[in-house]
Formats: C-alpha cells, structure tokens, sequence
C-alpha cells in the first residue's frame, strides 16, 4: 500500500523546546528588570513610590476552553506513474475537545501565548477507503469498504509571539509569528466491502477476527512554523479577536499499521501549505474576567511523500519516493472563560 528516510522531525521539537525555554528566560527577565525598576525608586525613607509600583505588573491571563471539532483527514497511496490507487478518509465527527492557554503581556506591543487543546470524548465514526487497481482504466473505483473508527488521540498545541503594528483605542493590527503542532489518531476495526471478487464483512471473511479487533491503525503528525497578522477591535465592554496565518513550510508525518497482515508504513512530508483563520468575540464582566465564544479553521493542503514499509514479521523494509499523500482540514468552536491577574 505504501513507501526515506524520515526528515528530521526532531529539529522542530528541539525548536518549539527552545522558543518555549527562551520564552520563560525572556518572561523571567522583565520581570526581574520591573522589580528592579520599582525597587530603584525607594526613597530615602524606604516608602514605595506608587506610581512606579504600578510598573511591576506584567499582565497574564488564563483561559480554559471547551469546543467541539469537525472535520477530516485523508491518507492518499499512488502508483509510481504518479496515478492515484488508494484514498481513505479518516473522519473527525463532532470531537468534545479541551484546552488551556496562557498569555504573557510583556509590553503594550508585544505579548507571548502559548495553548494546547486535547480531546475530551469522541463518538465512533467510519473510515471510507476507496481503490482504483485497474491501471488500464485509472478513473474506474475498483474496491470500496467503510469501517468503524474510533479516535484514540487528538492534540494541538501552538505557542507564538504577537507585536502590535498598529493601534488606538478602538483597534490593533499586529503581526504574528509561531509554531503549531496536529496530533491525530485512529484505530479502525470491522467493517464491510464491496471488492470486485464479493462483498460482505471482515469479521466474516477474515479468518479469527472479532468484530471488536483492530484492523488498521493510523496517526498523522503535522509541525508548522507560521507567519500571520491579527486584528482585534475593543470597546469598554467587548473584545473582538481575529488572526490569519500561513506557511508553505509545514511538514509531516503518517503512521499505517496493518494489524490483519502484519505490515507497517511510515510516511514522510515536506513543504506543506499551512492555513489557518480564527475569530473569538469576547464580553468582559470586569476588568479581570471574561468569556468568549471563538470559531478556528485550519487546513494543510494535499502533499506527496515517501514511504517506508517494514514488514513487522520478518523486520524487511523498502523504501519508495512520492507513493504516499496526506491532508488535513478541521474547524471548531468553542467557549472560553479568561481570568486576567
């Protein structure tokens, strides 16, 4: 089905591990420097000027989120003519999902963020997996099955640096950069089939297999370094919040494990385009809490790469070039609740 060597995947955690460290170093720092600050302005008698107290304060904010995600992602297997053989849709079906982000205001211009959303719950789905084996007759579908899916794993993390460009008192227009990371993961059991040779269901014809068994197992990894702009409006009471962001740089990787005939694929991906847009309209209850209803897109574009197949019984593995696709697309929304100290 699929088929080198893996990119180094590990250079863009070491990355997001190094943003994050020199974050916490940069946060550390001003606030050492505004205590420093305010300590300098201790008068001969040892009083605390208050106006310079007022400087130590560094606003962060929290927020816990809940929302719900739909969407999908496809896994694509092709001919080494270039020609499409498999296309299975590995769907995401109204996914309960939880998230916490925390935001540094480390200027009035610039402020750092950082958020992870996890899955929560998820109703069981289908997975569609379509074939096209006659190579004579390319756009004729050859095999068709549907099987029942659970989703075992669902993770997205994102941390960035925001610096406003422009601003009054009413609007801010800022300029993003950061990193966002897709975790996402499947497990596929019994299902039926319509193949050219009959129909009917795997338990059925799979010799030893129950229904509840593990047929194919898949996991997408997506990491995108992004560039973006964001715009926001206020008034004494409500805070509109909106950002686009994009990379052709995205990269990625796709994990198959054919539990019934005992095979693994590992798929890697480069130069994906990224796109993501989001807007969240929140009301302040007071000057330090609020809640905001918010609406988030993301898509990584259709990408070819290559694949690794081992075979898990003997340890034999082959390697082939631009055989393996992958995309992703999701939208969500959510309620949060923000506490700004």
């Amino acid at each position: 089905m699929k088929f080198i060597s893996k990119p180094n995947f590990s250079s863009y955690l070491q990355f997001v591990s190094k943003l994050s460290f020199s974050l916490a170093v940069l946060v550390s720092f001003l606030s050492y420097s505004y205590s420093s600050y305010a300590m300098s302005a201790l008068d001969m008698s040892g009083a605390l000027v208050s106006v310079e107290t007022e400087k130590t304060n560094m606003p962060v904010s929290f927020t816990l989120s809940t929302g719900v995600l739909n969407g999908d992602s496809h896994e694509y297997v092709y001919y080494q003519t270039g020609e499409k053989l498999s296309e299975l849709t590995w769907k995401l079906d109204n996914v309960i999902m939880v998230g916490g982000q925390i935001s540094a205001e480390i200027t009035k211009q610039i402020s750092l963020n950082a958020g992870t959303w996890v899955k929560a719950s998820a109703p069981s789905t289908t997975m569609t997996d379509y074939d096209w084996t006659d190579i004579k007759n390319p756009d004729q579908r050859t095999h068709w099955s549907e099987t029942e899916t659970e989703l075992e794993k669902g993770l997205m993390a994102d941390i960035n640096i925001n610096g406003v460009l422009l601003s009054s008192d009413l609007y801010s227009f800022s300029a993003i950069a950061g990193f966002h990371y897709d975790n996402w993961k499947w497990n596929s059991m019994d299902g039926v089939f319509s193949y050219p040779n009959g129909s009917g269901k795997f338990s059925d014809v799979v010799p030893g297999m129950d229904s509840n068994d593990s047929s194919v197992i898949y996991e997408q990894k997506f990491y995108a370094p992004y560039l973006g702009f964001g715009f926001n409006l206020s008034s004494s009471k409500w805070l509109f919040n909106s950002r686009i962001i994009a990379t052709p740089f995205a990269k990625a990787e796709g994990i198959d494990e054919h539990v019934l005939t005992n095979y693994l694929y590992k798929d890697t991906f480069e130069e994906i385009f990224y796109f993501s847009a989001g807007a969240s309209l929140a009301y302040l209850f007071t000057d330090y809490f609020s809640m905001n209803l918010s609406f988030d897109y993301q898509k990584y574009d259709s990408t070819k790469g290559d694949t690794k197949l081992t075979n898990l019984s003997t340890g034999a593995t082959s390697k082939i070039s631009d055989v393996a696709g992958i995309s992703h697309e999701s939208y969500m929304v959510s309620l949060g609740a923000s506490y700004r100290f």
